[in-house]
């Protein structure tokens, strides 16, 4: 399924609403894992001041 029909079932079960984003943790065995991981994804980051 993809995201435009998880859209308007969304819709359609709770009209007026949106989903809550939700991240994930992600255990590295290495800091520079980490740093790389997050040069590498650093549009899905908040730009938040708080990183809320």
């Amino acid at each position: 399924m993809d995201r435009a029909a998880l859209t308007a079932l969304w819709e359609r079960r709770w009209p007026g609403t949106e989903p809550v984003r939700r991240g994930a943790d992600v255990h590295l065995a290495t800091t520079e894992e980490r740093d790389r991981l997050k040069e590498r994804h650093a549009d899905w980051l908040s730009r938040h001041p708080g990183g809320w």
